[in-house]
């Protein structure tokens, strides 16, 4: 099974040994599940869990974040999404583009291309 996991998942899976967030990265870890994986998540990825504070008090170092992200590279389906999706916009005067309120746009068009099943513990 193909699956995309939203970084509050992996963010979850790295703070807890217990959890559905971790059993979910054992799986994927274990080859169990096929992680997919864009350039803009796994940017995403490195953006939120570098330098994360909580996660240095757990004792993880930048590069024990950098080795973890890129074992997952090394065992992800990696992808490039050349569709662009533009939602309705909530405000019909609101000239940016609007996504349904708790969603990730490359979520979201992970999910539009039926690439993987979308994970979120939103």
């Amino acid at each position: 099974m193909r699956i995309v996991l939203d970084t509050n998942i992996l963010y979850a899976a790295l703070r807890s040994p217990q959890g559905t967030s971790r059993v979910i990265l054992e799986l994927v870890v274990g080859q169990k599940l096929t992680m997919v994986l864009t350039p803009a998540l796994f940017l995403e990825y490195e953006e939120r869990l570098i330098g994360d504070p909580a996660l240095h008090a757990l004792a993880l170092t930048d590069q024990d974040l950098i080795n973890v992200l890129d074992e997952l590279a090394a065992l992800s389906m990696r992808i490039r999404i050349d569709i662009r999706w533009r939602s309705v916009s909530v405000d019909p005067d609101d000239d940016e583009d609007h996504i349904p309120q708790g969603f990730d746009r490359h979520l979201l068009e992970r999910r539009i291309a039926r690439e993987a099943a979308l994970h979120t513990n939103r």
